[in-house]
């Protein structure tokens, strides 16, 4: 499983990199303003990850990054060559990468631990509904 493959060659990295919206795509869905991402992710480690119903959700410290269908994510070794189009590339202290790129449509959500709480839908309209489905 995905969420078994990120558990043991990520769990515990520390977040020293993180390139948001690298390559332009139109069916890519970012929550919120991406311009956050990398204050909500970087000098972060990488706890845990957990797979709910298509959807892979990683636990960084106070925040969730979750990838939807139609997200690839690939991880690369120290060394190894990167791709030039990706839209998230999280880079880690050891020079391991993980880039996710979107072929048809997909979602990269970077939000905090305890949206669910809020008073107010966090992704807006049918996706909060769509989330906590796939949780179930």
């Amino acid at each position: 499983y995905l969420r078994d493959q990120i558990n043991k060659l990520l769990k515990g990295k520390q977040i020293t990199l993180v390139v948001v919206a690298h390559t332009p795509h139109k069916f890519t869905f970012y929550s919120g303003n991406t311009d956050k991402f990398e204050e909500q992710m970087l000098g972060k480690t990488i706890d845990e990850a957990f797979a709910y119903g298509g959807k892979v959700e990683i636990h960084i410290g106070d925040t969730l990054l979750i990838f939807t269908d139609g997200v690839y994510l690939r991880y690369y070794a120290p060394g190894e060559k990167i791709p030039a189009k990706h839209q998230l590339l999280i880079g880690f202290e050891d020079n391991s990468f993980l880039i996710a790129s979107v072929r048809m449509y997909g979602g990269i959500w970077c939000i905090p631990t305890n949206w669910e709480n809020a008073k107010v839908p966090y992704f807006g309209g049918a996706l909060d509904e769509y989330y906590l489905q796939a949780k179930k």
